[in-house]
């Protein structure tokens, strides 16, 4: 199976669907990860500025994605609107030449500019693939959780791990390893599984 996974931010991905693709790794994948910002302008005083570039680099390596499949942009953060053209160039090469099966990104419903941008694009390019948007409850007043994918718990652990890389973000509450825990221990149950992630079908190709 060939998956892209597409965040406007770097952690975005970890955060949505990092148990996801551990799981989806594992079983032998190929994956490309995409991130459109690095979100500089909204760095800790106390990091350099590209911290998340490194930072998110090593977060998806250590997930199993080849370094080579790892694409991180530097478009600025909040206003990814005003790149919408490049961006969707950015996708159409990319799905001409890898053809994915599967593709992850933010829900439509997110209220995040960027995010919903992002959303919107990977639907108008990616009419081949299966399109799932992920969950981020802080930015969600509606989701419909209307997909679950099962993961173990050594998904989750490798989630956490991924995370863990993400030194300048540690200020943030989402980023709590009782919340993802808790949040896989509740989309588990919603399909009589222990731990799972839940996502908003786009699109699904049979």
């Amino acid at each position: 199976m060939k998956i892209i996974v597409f965040a406007p931010h770097t952690d975005d991905i970890e955060l949505g669907c990092g148990a996801t693709l551990s799981r989806y790794i594992k079983e032998g994948a190929e994956v490309k990860y995409i991130a459109f910002s690095i979100c500089e302008e909204w760095v800790p005083k106390e990091f350099p500025m590209d911290i998340l570039f490194s930072e998110a680099t090593n977060a998806a390596k250590s997930l199993g994605v080849k370094e080579e499949n790892i694409n991180i942009y530097r478009f600025r953060a909040t206003e990814l609107w005003k790149v919408r053209d490049k961006i969707f160039d950015i996708m159409f090469e990319l799905n001409k030449s890898f053809s994915p099966d599967m593709v992850f990104c933010h829900s439509k419903n997110d209220l995040h500019q960027d995010h919903s941008t992002i959303a919107i694009e990977c639907e108008r390019v990616f009419k081949s693939s299966t399109i799932l948007g992920y969950e981020m409850p802080w930015n969600n007043t509606e989701f419909k959780s209307n997909c679950h994918i099962k993961v173990e718990k050594e998904d989750i652990e490798n989630k956490i791990k991924a995370l863990d890389f993400y030194k300048s973000q540690k200020c943030k509450n989402y980023v709590d390893e009782d919340f993802i825990w808790s949040l896989a221990k509740v989309r588990g149950v919603q399909i009589k599984e222990k731990y799972a992630e839940a996502f908003e079908v786009i699109r699904v190709k049979l």
